[in-house]
């Protein structure tokens, strides 16, 4: 696995120098944990919300361009992050419509927006039941909803917020928990 995770993040960074834009940011992961301890000899319920503060490198590949403000692409990324006992690893995959503000060099306008789909691998990380800690460490790949703001100042340094959603909770049974998990991401990035 740690050998497939090094190539993975080497490939990523070799598509990512294709990158019409190259995006910069920070933000905040909201990960849920909605389930049960099963070290337990009795039931406890796991009901956690973790917080962690992250940064992240992206690109914006154009694949198709019908004009000047309209472009479709592909944003490949990475994302890393900690806050106390947590840490995760994201890497989005994303497929995304732009329209207006850096949609594309050309564009006139002053603000924009857009939407994506695509996959979600993570790398968590983490301990979970308060009352008792338990470590819990997890991979998974989870399809994700993106949605992002883009202002263009007189400065000329683009500024997008952007909102990443796992829409469909992810069903863990392993040794330590047995439930839910749903991640949410908002970030503010800047272009270079």
């Amino acid at each position: 696995m740690k050998k497939f995770f090094i190539l993975f993040i080497l490939s990523t960074i070799n598509v990512i120098s294709y990158g019409q834009n190259f995006e910069i940011g920070t933000g905040i992961q909201f990960i849920s944990f909605r389930g049960a301890d099963v070290t337990s000899p009795v039931y406890e319920p796991v009901v956690e919300d973790r917080f962690i503060f992250n940064a992240m490198v992206s690109a914006h590949i154009p694949i198709h361009s019908p004009n000047n403000e309209i472009v479709f692409g592909f944003n490949p990324g990475l994302s890393m992050g900690s806050l106390s006992a947590t840490v995760a690893t994201d890497i989005p995959l994303l497929l995304t419509a732009r329209y207006g503000a850096g949609s594309s060099d050309k564009s006139s306008r002053t603000f924009g927006f857009g939407m994506g789909a695509g996959a979600f691998l993570s790398f968590i990380n983490s301990w979970i039941n308060n009352m008792r800690p338990v470590p819990y460490s997890f991979a998974y790949v989870t399809p994700i909803i993106t949605g992002e703001l883009a202002y263009l100042p007189k400065s000329g340094r683009l500024f997008r917020l952007r909102g990443e959603y796992t829409p469909l909770s992810l069903f863990r049974s392993d040794e330590t928990f047995q439930g839910l998990i749903t991640q949410l991401n908002i970030r503010l990035i800047r272009d270079f």
